[in-house]
C-alpha cells in the first residue's frame, strides 16, 4: 500500500480534523492571556486541540507552557541526536475585510476550503 491509498482512506477524518482546526479563532489576544496563555484563550484552545489530537494519534505531545508545542514519534532513545522537525503556526492575524462566509466558519466550495488560516501553516 502507498502512501496516497493511505491518505484516501483517511480523507474524511483528515478533513474533518482540519474544518474543526480552522474553526479556532487564533488571533493574538493580550486581553485573554493568562498563566500558560501567553497569546490569549483562541490560541490556546487551537494549541491544545493539536496536542490532544496528536496525542490520539500516539504521538507524545507536550505544551512548551502556551509559546509552543511539539508532537514527536517514535522511541525516545536518551541521547537520541536525530530528529526531523515540521514546522507550522496555529495563529492568525485578524480576519478584516469582506469574506463570503465567517472566516472562522469553514466552507467548502468547488472542491476547495475557504476559512480564515486554510491556506498558510494553519490549515
Amino acid at each position: 500500500m502507498d502512501w496516497m491509498d493511505e491518505v484516501m482512506r483517511s480523507k474524511d477524518r483528515l478533513l474533518a480534523d482540519l474544518v474543526a482546526l480552522l474553526r479556532y479563532e487564533s488571533v493574538k489576544d493580550p486581553g485573554s492571556s493568562a498563566v500558560g496563555k501567553p497569546m490569549g484563550k483562541g490560541i490556546s484552545e487551537a494549541l491544545q486541540f493539536m496536542l490532544d489530537l496528536s496525542a490520539g494519534e500516539g504521538f507524545h505531545a507536550r505544551n512548551l507552557e502556551g509559546y509552543a508545542g511539539y508532537a514527536e514519534y517514535g522511541p525516545s532513545a536518551p541521547g537520541a541526536k536525530a530528529y526531523i522537525a515540521v514546522l507550522s503556526h496555529l495563529d492568525v492575524v485578524p480576519a478584516t475585510g469582506a469574506w463570503t462566509t465567517p472566516p472562522f466558519e469553514p466552507s467548502i466550495r468547488d472542491g476547495r476550503i475557504f476559512a480564515r488560516g486554510a491556506i498558510d501553516d494553519k490549515g
